[in-house]
């Protein structure tokens, strides 16, 4: 019946037909029941077959048809979540039904992907065509090994289908999962080596970590976690850092710890903070959107990371442009009533408490300068309460010329730094001083 349903009377295209199926069965495959989860293995070793059958027999009876078309026709969006449920059920190992049919399951959807990587073009080398021709060769004899099986894969696996299979495997690390645990871990762990996602398969990674993490205590599952998510940060720190953002733009305690995971990888410390310095200068303070929202997450997390020194070398590399970006943000705020400035200058500050943006920015700038060991100059701006004069309608003009004539020899690169932030920062200056 599913048979003629998806691949004889479809009423979209087959890999929709398929999808829809898919997604309603793969739910019971990690439900305790083993009968149910049998059912539902068996079901879909049923229609993987079916697929496998019709990428056979379809050249044969479409020669008229173009690749293109015939890959259209077979997209299949929940591939990796697929392949990811069949090789966690291969673990049921005192359910030998089960995992046969996992096993002849993702044979058949290897071939698919053979397939589909011939109607993709990839196959445009020598090279990886005998290449191809190994795989469809390992394909006819198969192995009971899931990760020979997963590797395999990996090989032709789009980022977003590497992603939903990194996702499936953190939800089989769960305490409340019935899959096994190592399992999925290793799956996790083999996926994330030399994984470079695109920005949005990051952004999917970070947000799911952050979720689960508190719902695993295996170690095992935790160390993984740990070790992926270094090596996560270490070959997208941008995408890591915006991901990081868009989670807790207060970032709290849960997010600091991610934090401190990716900043565990040397090299990535530079690069983060250079993201944060680039999200510093994309708006100006306290636009009411999601860019202005990341924009006080940046001066958040800057002034969550100068509170430990190690990180402190990595920061001093780029204080000149980070200082001057936060002065400017101070300048283009816009005038601020007498109260307002009291709070943000003479009030105990309390990291911990709901904070403005522009009290952050100050902060941060503050900390900054400690951490660039120009105390002598935060003295000065503390003394002459040049953080309120940089922000009086009247005073910014004043101000920083006051900041110029109080700064310490270090000081002085700051002019080096200006060229990078003035073609935003002078427009923003002067219409925020004319409203």
């Amino acid at each position: 019946m599913l048979h003629s349903l998806v691949f004889i009377h479809p009423s979209a295209s087959i890999g929709e037909e398929l999808k829809d199926v898919f997604q309603v069965l793969l739910p019971f495959t990690s439900l305790q029941s083993s009968t149910v989860r049998q059912r539902a293995v068996g079901r879909i070793w049923k229609l993987t077959h079916s697929l496998a059958h019709y990428c056979q027999e379809k050249p044969r009876h479409s020669s008229e048809q173009s690749p293109s078309a015939s890959y259209d026709e077979l997209r299949l969006p929940v591939l990796g979540q697929l392949v990811g449920c069949l090789i966690l059920c291969c673990a049921f190992v005192q359910e030998d039904k089960t995992c046969r049919c996992a096993l002849s399951a993702l044979r058949h959807l290897y071939r698919f992907v053979l397939w589909r990587s011939r109607w993709e073009g990839q196959l445009d080398e020598q090279g990886k065509l005998e290449q191809w021709e190994a795989d469809h060769e390992f394909s006819l004899t198969w192995t009971t090994n899931t990760t020979v099986i997963l590797l395999r894969f990996e090989k032709y696996f789009h980022s977003s289908e590497k992603t939903d299979l990194i996702l499936l495997a953190l939800q089989g690390m769960r305490d409340c999962s019935n899959y096994n645990t190592q399992v999925a871990s290793t799956l996790m762990a083999i996926l994330t080596v030399d994984f470079n996602p695109m920005p949005n398969d990051v952004q999917r990674i970070v947000t799911a970590i952050h979720r689960s993490r508190k719902l695993i205590t295996e170690e095992q599952a935790l160390r993984t976690i740990r070790s992926s998510f270094a090596s996560l940060a270490a070959a997208n720190p941008r995408a890591v850092t915006l991901s990081l953002l868009r989670c807790s733009p207060t970032c709290d305690k849960d997010i600091w710890e991610l934090w401190e995971l990716a900043l565990s990888s040397v090299d990535a410390v530079p690069k983060m903070v250079q993201a944060l310095l680039h999200q510093l200068e994309t708006v100006p303070l306290g636009q009411k959107t999601e860019v202005g929202v990341l924009h006080t997450a940046a001066a958040t997390a800057l002034h969550k990371l100068l509170q430990y020194l190690e990180y402190g070398p990595q920061v001093r590399l780029v204080f000149p442009e980070l200082f001057v970006v936060l002065i400017i943000q101070l300048v283009s705020a816009g005038p601020l009533a007498p109260l307002e400035i009291t709070a943000i200058t003479e009030d105990p500050f309390r990291p911990s408490a709901p904070t403005s943006a522009i009290r952050m920015v100050v902060e941060t700038a503050h900390s900054l300068l400690l951490c660039a060991e120009m105390d002598n100059l935060a003295f000065s701006m503390d003394t002459h309460n040049l953080w309120a004069r940089l922000q009086g309608a009247a005073t910014w003009q004043n101000g920083l010329h006051s900041l110029a004539k109080y700064g310490p020899n270090p000081f002085h690169a700051l002019p080096h730094a200006l060229p990078h932030t003035l073609p935003y920062t002078v427009p923003q200056v002067q219409r925020s001083r004319n409203k």
